[in-house]
Parts: structure tokens; sequence; C-alpha cells
């Protein structure tokens, strides 16, 4: 059997906040409030952005026990975004000037899954894929943000390119009565183009548009960035999905599902370090390439989920529990500038009960039991740990009725 299939699929953001309607509520609201000038205006930016793409995919049963799913899939890129360059002259002043930018990009995407089965009870999967992560609006627009007082400026990156991620997955599911599903998997990828946002030293003003001449040359210039460097990501997960069928009453009806994935990951992250020689004139600074090796940005080492489920007649719960290791979500230009979250827990519930009534339906949602919270810290060299940001979300309930045809 052969698939082929194309589509074009234009999205349109939807509604968003009009800026002059938020600045009458502060206005009239606390007339002594005013915005941040530069807050307001170096964001801002409006565009187009297309994505067509087409896959062919074939679907081959090899005897009764051996089925391959290759396949293609192919993507074209097309981004148009107006931003601008501010110029901050002081906490509620400045100016702005239009700036311009288009990307464009072409991606094949091959893969190809394999599953045998050697027996009824048991199932040999490997597969090879390829996947794309794009960065977000703000990264690759063309703005620039300009901060005499500071002596330094901030940009968007129009080269930002995609991540790219090559996959090869393998594992083991074996069924049973009893047993129920067990998985056993092992996975390795290779990510490469991981993006970030960092501070370098400005060498050359021409690349954001100024002058060769221009006062900001040397300066601090905040940017997002490719990493030159793969991500190398293995790991291995572990799968255990049953109900307790053969047990006595009452104990017959729960339902068990644990997973648990241990996760090593590693990549070179560039530094940047300037050296000035002074002895000639003007002073020349060199800007020096070097990378120490870390953990994969947003990569945790450990997740795990568990889900304790009981069924009687009409009445259905299930209480479902999440880790998630702490990771680096921001690299600084050096190891203690870089940000990290803690450790996260968090439990939820879910209660449904059937009622007389055909297709009456009575439900409990109570979500973030344990009140957890992200927490957002830096290591440095007075504090082990200091906290940037805590975010507190709260227990959420719901209850209502529903009804299905």
């Amino acid at each position: 059997m052969m698939k082929v299939t194309f589509w074009e699929y234009p999205f349109e953001l939807g509604p968003s906040i009009i800026f002059k309607h938020v600045k009458n509520i502060a206005k009239y609201s606390r007339p002594e409030i005013r915005p941040r000038w530069n807050e307001s205006h170096a964001n801002d930016y409006d565009g187009w952005e297309e994505v067509k793409a087409f896959y062919v995919m074939g679907e081959f049963n090899i005897g009764k026990d051996l089925l391959i799913i290759p396949g293609v899939r192919y993507e074209h890129e097309f981004t148009s975004y107006n931003a601008v360059q501010a110029i901050e002259i002081d906490n509620w002043s400045g100016q702005t000037y239009d700036r311009h930018s288009k990307r464009k990009f072409d991606y094949w995407f091959p893969s190809v899954n394999v599953k045998y089965s050697p027996s009824s009870w048991m199932d040999i999967r490997f597969s090879k894929t390829r996947a794309i992560a794009r960065p977000d609006f703000l990264y690759f627009i063309n703005k620039l943000a300009l901060y005499p007082t500071l002596g330094s400026l901030s940009s968007g990156n129009p080269d930002l390119k995609p991540a790219l991620s090559d996959n090869w997955d393998a594992g083991l599911a074996f069924y049973g009565d009893y047993v129920g599903l067990l998985g056993i998997n092992a996975f390795y990828k290779e990510v490469s183009n991981i993006f970030w946002r960092t501070q370098k030293i400005l060498l050359d003003p021409t690349k954001v548009g100024l002058s060769e001449n221009s006062t900001y040359k040397n300066q601090p210039w905040t940017v997002p960035v490719n990493n030159p460097y793969d991500a190398y990501i293995t790991g291995l997960e572990l799968e255990w999905q049953t109900n307790f069928w053969y047990l006595p009453k009452p104990f017959n009806t729960v339902i068990l599902n644990l997973n648990y994935t241990k996760i090593n990951s590693e990549t070179k992250y560039p530094q940047f370090k300037a050296e000035t020689d002074y002895s000639s004139y003007p002073p020349q600074t060199t800007l020096i390439d070097t990378f120490r090796t870390g953990r994969m940005l947003h990569q945790p080492d450990d997740i795990a989920n568990m889900t304790f489920g009981y069924d009687l007649k009409g009445f259905s719960l299930r209480l479902s529990w999440m880790f998630q290791g702490d990771v680096i979500y921001s690299i600084g230009s050096r190891p203690e500038m870089d940000q990290h979250t803690e450790d996260y827990y968090r439990l939820d519930l879910n209660l449904q009960q059937k009622l007389p009534w055909e297709g009456v339906q009575m439900f409990l949602n109570a979500s973030n039991l344990l009140d957890s919270e992200d927490v957002f810290y830096q290591t440095s060299v007075v504090d082990p740990i200091r906290v940037n940001r805590r975010e507190l979300y709260g227990r959420v309930f719901e209850i209502g009725l529903r009804y299905r045809m």
C-alpha cells in the first residue's frame, strides 16, 4: 500500500491585545504609570509564515510476522516579518525605524518503522526518524534594540535555523493476560542547530545593520544563536500497563500504569572570550572561540509517570503522579550564569460517576493537589542557589455534569 499526501497549511494568529486600549486603561486608572518605552516598542513585529509539505508512505507486510513502514516528508518553510530598530533615549522615550527580513528553508524527513512479531505475546520494534523544532518568532525577527546609556544592544537573528533531530529507537514489548503490557525501549538522538539566547561581543557592527565604526563595536551583544556543535542523547524507557482482573473483588478492577525514562545528554556550548591588545592604536579586540561541555538545554535526566485507577460499575477513579528532573533552561556566558529549574512533582485526580439517566455523568477534576510550583534558579559563587523566580499555579478544581449522546 502506498500513500501520497500534499497539503498547504496557512495559519493565522488569533485575537491579541490591542495596545492602545491597554494604554487607555493605564492612563485613566493610574495616570502616574507610564510603560517603559523600550519594552513597549522594541519587540513590535508583524509578519507571515507559510509551511508547505507533502509525504509519501508505504506499508509492507512480509509474511505474517514482519511489518515495514518506510516514508519521507518534505517541508518548505517561508517567513516574512517586519520588526523595528529601537533606540532608547530614556525609560520613557526613544526612536524606532522599520526593519524587514525573510527566511526560507527546505527539509526532507525520511523515516522507517519496523515491527517483528515472533510470537503472539512479543514484539520487536525499530524506528529511524527525523524531527524539527522551530525557534520562537522573537528569536529570528530582524529586531534591534540599542541602549546608549548601557553601551549594549540586543537583536534577533534572521539567519537562525530550526533544530533538527535524527532519532534511532529500538524496543521490546511483551503482552499477557497477567502481565498486561511490559515495554523496554532504548533510544539515541543526534540534535543539530540547538538555539538559545546568549551574550557575545559585537566585533562587526555591520552584522546587525550598523556602520562599521559604530560606537557599539566591541560592546555586549545579546543575540539568539545556533550551536555549531551537535547534542547527543541516549536513554532507556521502562513501561508497564496492567489491570488486576485476576485478584479477588473489589481489587479486580484496579488499573496501574508506570513509566520511567532515564536520559543522558551531552553537548558543547561555545564560549566567547574577548582579548584586547592595547599596544596598538586603536586597540584591537580578538574574539577567541572555545567551548565547555554540559547537558542539553531543557533536557531532564529523569522522567517518571504513575497512574492508579479504579473502576467499579459506573464509578471511575484516576490518580496521576508525574515527576520531571531539573533542567538547564538558559545558557550563560559562564557556567555560573546558567539558569536551572528545580525538580518538579505534580499530582492530579479525576473522578467520574454515571448517573441513572442515559449518557449523563458527574465528574470532578482536581489538578495540582500538591500545590507544586516551578522554581527557576541560578548558581553563583556567593549563594549555592539563587532563586530568580517562582511560578505558582495553585490547586484547580472542576466539578460538573456531562452528557454524551
